[in-house]
């Protein structure tokens, strides 16, 4: 082997450790990207209760509009007759609510809230009014400008307005330094994402018409006093705590939506992940609109197997460090457990890659002994 060789074989495999880890190690989605694939199987449900006077037009009328207005949601439903079908299981709650008119609808939440969904008094128009109120459950201004911002952005700050004007100020004040932080790390993160995240402000006249989304986020508008801040990507996945009042900081907002921003195999414990999705309709146009956004269906089932098989690695984790300071952490409260980023363990795959960047590694260090002989020989 003359020099000639070995210095063209050392040039090479230095070429390729430094093109190796990155290209090669790096996760295929970001966290945002996983948050756009429906993994639930626990969806909200509506239960419309009706009784044997309630006509059987009325009842047709109601399941086909349940139909077609809950298509391409997360939300189920079922009209339940309670005479007729006495030992169902849901009619626990018309005591619980005292519900003593028909029909009456209620949404019961995947971790088992209640809200209750009054329809209108039964005249000759009663689909006229009571289609309006059923679309409602799905849709809102809020909710609607939500999803649009998420499929081409970063992701969304929604922020709650409180009864302090001043303090309202200081929330927007603090939120728009998070994203501004953002923004500057965007170009340092695993994937490209184009637009840095987004603010929307919930104002306190319009409480009443977003009276679900406030629920979704366990909130009830009459009772709200302080101002709250919620982080919202993906599929209109609310992630990590809700914040309120002193504890909507730019650190604390940052530090979540930092996350967003990482590839998914961060280590972050899966159900973490997945966060509480929002009530809402995602409709083909929409869907349209994220896979041209995106470049690919995050609802291809070769896809959803892929990210599946990258986020439960993050329970495998066997430490957690909270992604807010001490300080911090001690004032956080949620209806969920705190947010933690879980240290994340190589797959096999990677251990794979490992072995290989170890392999050229002492190849070249073989190369450079060689090459050190050859060189005091002549």
């Amino acid at each position: 082997m003359n020099m000639s060789t070995i210095k063209k074989m050392i040039t090479g495999l230095i070429l390729v450790i430094s093109l190796f880890p990155y290209n090669l190690l790096a996760c295929q989605y970001n966290v945002r990207e996983t948050g756009f694939a429906d993994f639930e199987t626990n969806h909200y449900r509506f239960y419309g209760f009706v009784n044997q006077i309630t006509s059987e037009n009325i009842v047709k009328d109601l399941d086909k509009a349940c139909l077609t207005i809950f298509n391409n949601c997360n939300i189920n439903y079922e009209i339940i007759n309670i005479e007729t079908q006495n030992d169902h299981s849901a009619l626990h709650y018309i005591n619980q609510l005292n519900i003593d008119s028909f029909p009456f609808g209620i949404i019961v939440s995947p971790d088992s809230h209640v809200i209750e969904i009054p329809f209108p008094i039964i005249t000759p128009s009663y689909m006229d009014k009571c289609e309006p109120v059923i679309k409602s459950i799905v849709e809102s201004p809020i909710r609607n400008e939500i999803i649009k911002k998420v499929i081409k952005t970063y992701g969304v700050i929604l922020i709650i307005e409180g009864i302090d004007k001043q303090e309202n100020q200081r929330i927007l004040k603090k939120a728009k330094q998070a994203i501004h932080t953002i923004q500057t790390q965007m170009k340092f993160m695993p994937k490209i994402i184009k637009h840095a995240p987004e603010l929307i402000v919930l104002k306190r006249k319009s409480f009443d018409e977003e009276k679900l989304l406030l629920w979704s986020l366990g909130l009830n508008g009459q009772k709200i006093k302080h101002g709250y801040a919620a982080i919202i990507y993906g599929k209109t996945r609310w992630f990590g705590p809700l914040l309120k009042d002193k504890e909507i900081t730019k650190t604390n907002l940052s530090n979540i939506l930092y996350i967003i921003g990482q590839d998914c195999e961060c280590g972050l414990d899966m159900d973490v992940m997945k966060g509480t999705r929002l009530l809402v309709k995602w409709d083909e146009k929409r869907h349209r609109d994220l896979v041209k956004n995106l470049g690919y269906d995050p609802e291809n089932p070769m896809v959803k197997l892929e990210m599946s098989r990258i986020l439960r690695k993050g329970l495998s984790g066997q430490s957690a460090t909270t992604i807010y300071s001490q300080s911090e952490k001690s004032k956080i409260n949620r209806r969920n457990d705190p947010l933690y980023v879980v240290d994340d363990q190589p797959d096999t795959m990677r251990f794979f890659y490992y072995l290989i960047v170890i392999s050229v590694v002492i190849i070249l260090i073989s190369l450079l002994i060689i090459y050190k002989k050859v060189v005091s020989k002549v």
